[in-house]
């Protein structure tokens, strides 16, 4: 919706990391014009607390467990990522198997859960936002004097 419908952004990607041992995150990154930032931050706001109301459609989650399960498998295509996989996965949870159990159990996931987690997470009490922009062309000079 932000890239295609809206225009707002020229990309987006979601992210998560919940280790064994704290708190995790869920991110949201998109990359833009600095006049779209507001306006970007305010529809992502807008999808994610929907996720508290709304289900999510089956084809959505279905989308979401393929795209899920295919960057698992692509993401460990050579020794060098399955052995950064494995020890993240020790390092992180414990259990160098993690991130295949991950992949595999995130197939059982259902829209009631995934509200449950929305309306428990997903609050303004929870939220942090961080811009990262260039500093304006007032104080930036290149290449510098």
């Amino acid at each position: 919706r932000l890239v295609a419908e809206l225009g707002l952004v020229q990309s987006v990607t979601s992210w998560s990391h919940t280790p064994g041992y704290d708190a995790g995150v869920f991110a949201v990154s998109m990359v833009m014009d600095p006049a779209n930032v507001d306006r970007a931050i305010e529809v992502v706001t807008e999808e994610l607390y929907a996720l508290k109301d709304d289900r999510v459609s089956r084809d959505e989650i279905e989308k979401a467990k393929k795209l899920k399960t295919a960057e698992f498998y692509f993401g460990r295509q050579d020794m060098e990522s399955l052995a950064s996989s494995l020890g993240t996965s020790e390092i992180s949870s414990g259990n160098p198997d993690f991130d295949e159990i991950y992949a595999t159990e995130i197939q059982n996931v259902t829209a009631d859960e995934i509200r449950e987690v929305a309306r428990k997470y997903f609050s303004d009490d929870n939220l942090g936002i961080a811009v990262l922009a260039p500093p304006s062309a007032d104080t930036f000079t290149f290449p510098p004097s």
